[in-house]
């Protein structure tokens, strides 16, 4: 059997999901996993910053000659296979975070691009309505052809004027679009 090739065409262009078109529904990091992650994160930090004190103390406890060389090797031994855990936990834990925020970055940006697009979609429509209103409905009357004579006019034709609030609309809402995504940017960029 022989199939078209226009229709296979047409089913590879409707398979293809659209990439801006929807946010996502599926998140790799759930939000009450990111919520217990941003928890867990705050613990090992602290956790950190105790055994960093710890370490510290030791040092200055062999310098003060409360302990001797061998009891700060022991102890400091102990607190930096502690500290080198707890940098590893919180390593995943922050990958954990990061992928938790992007992915909800990324839905928000998705979200606010498709209410401009609607908004700006909607504003067009209601602009063609009424540009095509102006249009004139009828068909446009024979042509009138000028006779040629002996010498060769040159016309220089006008350009059409343009509709300059159309125009000065369309800028407008290129300016809005562009200003958006240039805050959406600059969000990025901060987080």
């Amino acid at each position: 059997m022989f199939l078209p090739r226009s229709r296979k065409k047409q089913q590879v262009e409707t398979s293809k999901p659209s990439r801006f078109r929807e946010s996502s529904k599926v998140r790799s990091v759930a939000s009450s996993q990111l919520e217990l992650a941003k928890k867990e994160s705050k613990t090992l930090l602290l956790e950190k910053e105790l055994l960093a004190t710890a370490l510290t103390r030791v040092y200055e406890a062999e310098a003060d000659g409360n302990i001797t060389k061998d009891e700060r090797a022991q102890l400091s031994g102990k607190y930096r296979d502690q500290l080198r855990k707890v940098e590893e936990r919180l390593g995943d834990v922050e990958l954990h975070i990061e992928v938790g925020e992007l992915e909800r970055l990324r839905d928000d940006l998705i979200n606010l691009f498709n209410q401009k697009m609607t908004n700006i979609e909607t504003r067009l429509d209601g602009a063609m309505v009424g540009l095509n209103k102006l249009k004139p409905q009828t068909p446009p009357e024979d042509i009138p052809v000028p006779i040629p004579t002996e010498e060769k006019k040159v016309e220089k034709r006008k350009p059409k004027p343009v509709d300059s609030k159309v125009d000065d609309r369309v800028k407008e809402i290129r300016e809005e679009v562009l200003t958006a995504l240039t805050r959406l940017e600059e969000m990025d960029v901060e987080e």
